[in-house]
């Protein structure tokens, strides 16, 4: 179940900024979905484990501006009681990572 995949194909995410949520819109849904799930929760089966699992990935961390293809994005403040986060909006852009953060 990919719910992110559904608000992005259906505007969702935009829908619930502008219907006064705050972008809330999706939260509320999580919080339905969590709760039907714990109704249920008895139907489900145990995660398989994962095989040959030696060490942790190294992850670096990119931003899209600085992604090849993505010097152009559009990008604005986004703000609540908590956070305050520079976002970028990506719509038709192709992003690939540069070489030097590819090992």
């Amino acid at each position: 179940m990919n719910l992110q995949e559904y608000f992005v194909k259906h505007n969702l995410i935009e829908f619930g900024r502008r219907s006064g949520n705050g972008g809330h819109l999706q939260g509320h849904i999580m919080q339905v979905v969590g709760e039907e799930i714990v109704k249920f929760i008895e139907d489900f089966k145990p995660p398989k484990r994962l095989k040959n699992l030696k060490s942790n990935p190294n992850f670096k961390i990119c931003l899209p501006c600085k992604m090849k293809g993505g010097e152009e994005l559009e990008s604005f403040e986004m703000s609540n009681s908590r956070f305050k986060e520079k976002v970028y909006r990506i719509q038709n852009e192709t992003l690939k990572f540069l070489k030097s953060l590819v090992s």
